[in-house]
């Protein structure tokens, strides 16, 4: 049985654009959400705190941990979207051709369990398909930052358990949130015998990134600056979208520190996938807004020839996926009665607009 880490509350702090900006949830430090990535403790339904609303963590909540079969049992049947066209894909169908790219990048809701049910559905599909393609398969963690690769190496080998990684990379101090939701996904890399990578830049890079500036870095935290690219202004444009209202920081620093957040995943993540070349698959877990175009997946093939896809996980009530593959799964179209609701939030519908696939769990 995992050991709880901390107790938390029903609802967890997100880490997403702006709200990553300033690290990773650490103790006593206020965290700033948005509705476009609320997470939930185990699929709970989201709190309706306003975007901009400064709150403490809630981290020191007496609320218990989730259970450590949390991501299990949030299986649910599955298909996919193709944003391209539209179409309808089944379970196999989808993960087949998610297999084609040379990453894929899952995005989260931090604290939804379906979310990483979706992230471990896509590993163990890729592991399937390793096994007969011969590519070497690697996954890449938002959640461990680059000094924890050791540690990450040490599990991958057996060397090490959960709880000791979690002590080893710390963990609780740099990102927080339960491992429950991370331990299956771990384990199926692991199993898979993948290569386990610490995509994430320290939290005292870009803490002092959003605090003061790139012109005022210490010469240490220089050093560990990836090449930087600001002129997307479809990332500027979803950061800004996410910012609205925000009382707190300097738009720009804070938007600088989101930039080396981002550069810094796709860095690790491109040098991974050229030293291995061509046969190699990385599968990316980090958070919603990360995994748009814009954040990893664009910044990742400015470095390379890499096809890089964005899939976002959906949940849909109260209908099932089809049992069988479909004959021609790519003439199938989304049914308007299978869509999800429209965006109430201009926001939210720019973030879902900016990704490849849909991932769409089928929730009875």
């Amino acid at each position: 049985m995992l050991r709880p880490l901390r107790k938390l509350g029903g609802v967890l702090a997100p880490c997403l654009l702006a709200a990553c900006s300033a690290g990773p949830p650490l103790a006593h430090v206020g965290r700033t959400r948005t509705p476009i990535d609320e997470p939930t403790d185990g699929g709970a339904a989201p709190s309706s705190t306003a975007r901009g609303a400064s709150t403490e963590s809630p981290r020191a909540s007496d609320a218990p941990p989730p259970p450590d079969d949390v991501v299990h049992r949030a299986a649910l049947p599955f298909e996919g979207v193709r944003g391209a066209d539209g179409a309808l894909l089944a379970k196999e169908a989808l993960l087949s051709e998610l297999a084609r790219a040379d990453a894929i990048c899952v995005g989260e809701r931090h604290g939804d369990a379906r979310d990483h049910f979706a992230q471990l559905a896509t590993i163990r599909g890729l592991a399937e398909r390793q096994r007969v393609a011969g590519f070497e398969l690697g996954v890449g963690f938002e959640m461990f930052q680059r000094p924890s690769q050791h540690a990450l190496d040490a599990f991958g080998g057996g060397r090490i358990d959960v709880q000791e990684l979690v002590r080893a990379s710390q963990y609780e101090k740099r990102w927080g949130l339960p491992i429950q939701f991370y331990a299956p996904q771990l384990e199926a890399a692991r199993a898979a015998r993948a290569e386990l990578i610490a995509l994430n830049a320290r939290a005292e890079l870009t803490r002092a990134i959003a605090k003061d500036g790139l012109s005022e870095l210490a010469p240490d935290l220089k050093k560990e600056l990836p090449r930087l690219d600001f002129g997307s202004a479809a990332h500027r444009a979803l950061f800004e979208g996410l910012m609205e209202g925000h009382p707190e920081g300097d738009l720009d620093r804070m938007y600088a520190a989101q930039v080396t957040w981002d550069e810094t995943m796709a860095e690790r993540a491109a040098e991974w996938l050229a030293a291995r070349a061509p046969l190699r698959k990385l599968v990316i877990l980090a958070g919603r807004a990360h995994c748009a175009r814009p954040g990893i997946p664009e910044r990742i093939e400015r470095r390379g020839a890499f096809r890089v896809v964005s899939v976002l996980p959906e949940v849909v009530s109260g209908h099932a996926a089809p049992a069988e593959e479909p004959s021609d799964p790519q003439a199938r179209q989304l049914p308007d009665a299978v869509a999800p609701a429209p965006e109430s939030d201009g926001v939210a519908a720019e973030l879902a607009a900016a990704y490849d696939y849909r991932f769409i769990l089928y929730e009875r």
